[in-house]
């Protein structure tokens, strides 16, 4: 173990470390690396439990992983995955891809003989565009469902059917 204290005295209360990377005390270039292990032994690296903020100046870059946030049950997970950009406890909040088509309305003149089955082909349609823009899809508006009794349906995000 390494440890860094910064302050006054035994108390380390306050105080700055600096890590500067490069040429001599410019710190111009170079790279500063934290890493944990190698291979199947990884350990975490850890900023607190007692740390009031970290400030990091952009760009951030995460390589072939995530950004996880966590506050007691609360989880937030932003990975670059066309099925799920951000999800909270599970549940995909934006994503861009859907896995609803959206069927073609027809644009032919309604008639008398035709007027129920195109009121179904538009309300299908209707269906699929915002179940495709639902929290399940793509993320662009939170939709609930509920039964003919006005009771809320569970959300698990069902395969959308025409």
């Amino acid at each position: 173990m390494l440890f860094f204290f910064a302050g006054d005295g035994s108390s380390a209360a306050g105080g700055d470390i600096t890590f500067l990377t490069g040429a001599a005390s410019f710190g111009r270039g170079g790279n500063f690396f934290l890493n944990a292990g190698s291979g199947s032994f990884l350990g975490s690296v850890v900023i607190g439990p007692n740390a009031q903020l970290l400030r990091i100046t952009p760009p951030v870059v995460i390589d072939n992983s995530y950004l996880q946030l966590v506050n007691g049950f609360d989880e937030v997970l932003l990975q670059a995955d066309p099925t799920s950009i951000f999800s909270h406890n599970g549940l995909t909040l934006l994503r861009s891809e859907s896995d609803y088509d959206v069927i073609q309305v027809d644009t032919t003149p309604v008639t008398n003989s035709n007027q129920y089955e195109r009121l179904v082909d538009l309300q299908h349609t209707l269906n699929a565009i915002i179940n495709s823009l639902s929290q399940c899809q793509h993320g662009l508006f939170y939709t609930r469902t509920v039964d003919p009794n006005n009771n809320i349906v569970p959300r698990d995000c069902p395969e959308f059917t025409v």
